[in-house]
């Protein structure tokens, strides 16, 4: 019980505390290069994901914001290079949660009970991931699916 009062104290807590974050980062960035502030973003967003509680849309649309804001090209092509930057920051975050978190953390019985291994919607993404090869299921399970559970599995 008092683990589970501090999942939701964690949950309800986290995504405040990212805005605040995200707020002092971009004041903190105010003024850099651009370079600068694209891989700030990346390394910030990078931390976010690697935390189960953090949501990842606040990530994206601070991304968005700050590139296109701070974009010397316009807005347009800071647009496209916060699209690229969010799309790339996904992509390495999950394969640092499956390799680097999930691979180890899978076997560990209280981390599959959290993930809640034995509910049927958990189950039913296991079958499909334990397919070989790729299809239409698995690719947007790892595209679009919830990250922890799928990195655990």
């Amino acid at each position: 019980l008092a683990s589970t009062r501090l999942l939701m104290l964690l949950y309800t807590t986290f995504p405040i505390m990212l805005n605040i974050f995200l707020a002092w980062l971009s004041s903190a960035m105010a003024g850099l290069d651009f370079a600068i502030v694209c891989a700030g973003i990346v390394a910030a967003g990078l931390c976010c994901f690697l935390l189960p509680p953090v949501p990842g849309v606040p990530v994206y649309i601070f991304a968005g914001i700050i590139i296109a804001d701070n974009c010397p090209w316009g807005f347009e092509a800071g647009a496209g290079i916060a699209i690229g930057v969010g799309f790339v920051l996904k992509l390495m975050a999950c394969a640092m949660q499956q390799k680097l978190i999930g691979e180890r953390l899978g076997k560990w019985t209280f981390i599959r009970a959290q993930v809640g291994i034995n509910q049927p919607m958990i189950r039913a993404l296991e079958a499909v991931l334990r397919k070989p090869g790729l299809s239409l299921g698995k690719v947007s399970i790892l595209c679009g699916g919830p990250d922890w559970p799928t990195s655990v599995l």
